[in-house]
Order: C-alpha cells, then structure tokens, then sequence
C-alpha cells in the first residue's frame, strides 16, 4: 500500500497503519485516563473543602445565635431594670457560701469590692470567691463588675439591691443580714 505525505512517495503494511493507530489509541486512552485520575482527585479534595465549610458555617450560625440571644438579653436589661422575680433560679436557695458572698455584696456600704477584700472578710481564696460569683451570675442575680487599673472590682446592681430590700426575692432572713452588717 502507497501513500503520499507531503509530497513524499511511502509505503507502509496495513499492519503497520494498524500499529500506528492503537499506539494513538493507547497513547490518548493514558492521557484520559490521567485526565479522569487528577479530575476525581480534585473532586474529593473539592469535597472535603466542602464539607469543611459546611462545619464552619454550622459553628458561625450557633456564634450568631448565642449573640443573638446575649443582644437580646443585654437590650432587654438595658431598657428595663426590674428584674423577674419568677426567676426559675431565685426558686432554689442559695447555698450557705453564695449566701454570703451575695450579703457581702449587699451590706457593703463601699461602692465596689474586690475578690481579695470579699476573700478576706469570709475567710475563703481568692478563687473560690471567683466560682461563688460565677454562680451567682448564674442563678441570674445581677452582678457588675468593673476593671480598675487591671483588677476586677464587683458590685450588685442597684435595682436588684432595691427589690432585695423590698420583696427579699432570695428569702434571707433578717437574723442572717444582721450578721453581715459591715462597716466599711
């Protein structure tokens, strides 16, 4: 068989042609099967990225909600300062050592106090008037604190301090409060 390329006279088999073209065959089968291989290696990591940032967006969608939650509460407190008085959390007592972390707090004469000068008139740490604070705030019973020259200084709101007097919402007796009568 004759054939002319490029003005050039060759001869080649069938066999030969059949040679070639399975060699281009096999060639461009390679090429797309390394093709497929990169495709299906950008696909997993393509997926994992993905799933990535389906767990990120998860964690940014609670942050929103507890901001949420926490503007909301802030706005709430901003724009009334009566507190509820069913507070699920005054329904149980204080323990006996929040109960005088809290009198401390509502004796005190002296605008605010630091957990050192509280530690020191109840004989506890530092740290375990910290954690009974922490409580406190936890069981929804309004605690400021302030930062003075890097120290926290805490106080109990005013209009808590007030319903206290008036209702006695944590149900203190008055023998309990007159142990707690400091002078400052």
């Amino acid at each position: 068989m004759a054939f002319t390329i490029f003005g050039k006279k060759k001869e080649k088999t069938l066999s030969d042609v059949q040679k070639e073209i399975n060699s281009e065959i096999n060639q461009t089968k390679e090429e797309l099967e390394d093709h497929l291989e990169a495709i299906n290696e950008n696909t997993g990591e393509i997926q994992s990225n993905y799933n990535h940032l389906c767990e990120v967006e998860a964690k940014i969608d609670k942050l929103n909600q507890r901001i949420d939650e926490t503007q909301l509460l802030l706005k709430n407190l901003s724009k009334s300062k009566e507190f509820v008085v069913d507070n699920p959390n005054f329904s149980h007592p204080l323990t006996v050592p929040e109960r005088e972390i809290f009198l401390v707090l509502y004796t005190s004469e002296s605008n605010t106090l630091s957990y050192r000068e509280i530690a020191e008139r109840l004989s506890f740490t530092e740290s375990i008037v910290k954690q009974l604070v922490s409580n406190l705030i936890e069981r929804g019973i309004p605690i400021i604190k302030e930062y003075k020259h890097g120290k926290a200084f805490i106080k109990l709101d005013k209009a808590f301090k007030e319903l206290q007097t008036k209702e006695n919402v944590l149900k203190i007796d008055q023998t309990t409060l007159q142990k707690f009568q400091f002078v400052d």
